[in-house]
């Protein structure tokens, strides 16, 4: 097992959504961070989003959101965007350490 790791893990809606990320030495677990997704904190800012879209980027998102409502397709995106910073800053840390 390398000494520096970092795990991305979900976290539940209802204390936001997105993910939690947690740094490792070793078996010893010494920080970490939250990256919240929460699509109903800013509705405003998802509508604009939406409507600011291609229609085939409006599409790929309600796929992926499996719905036709443009609030899941913000839910998504959201999804996306904190999956991507938490391991980008959890690589970053591992990166920094060798």
């Amino acid at each position: 097992m390398p000494r520096y790791r970092y795990e991305v893990a979900p976290r539940a809606e209802a204390l936001g959504g997105g993910y939690q990320l947690r740094l490792f030495d070793g078996d010893d677990e010494v920080g970490g961070g939250v990256f919240p997704a929460d699509r109903h904190a800013e509705p405003h800012k998802g509508v604009t989003w939406f409507n600011a879209l291609p229609e085939h980027e409006r599409a790929r998102w309600l796929k992926e959101a499996n719905s036709a409502r443009p609030v899941d397709a913000w839910g998504a995106y959201l999804q996306m965007l904190a999956l991507d910073e938490a391991k980008s800053e959890g690589a970053l840390w591992v990166l920094m350490r060798k």
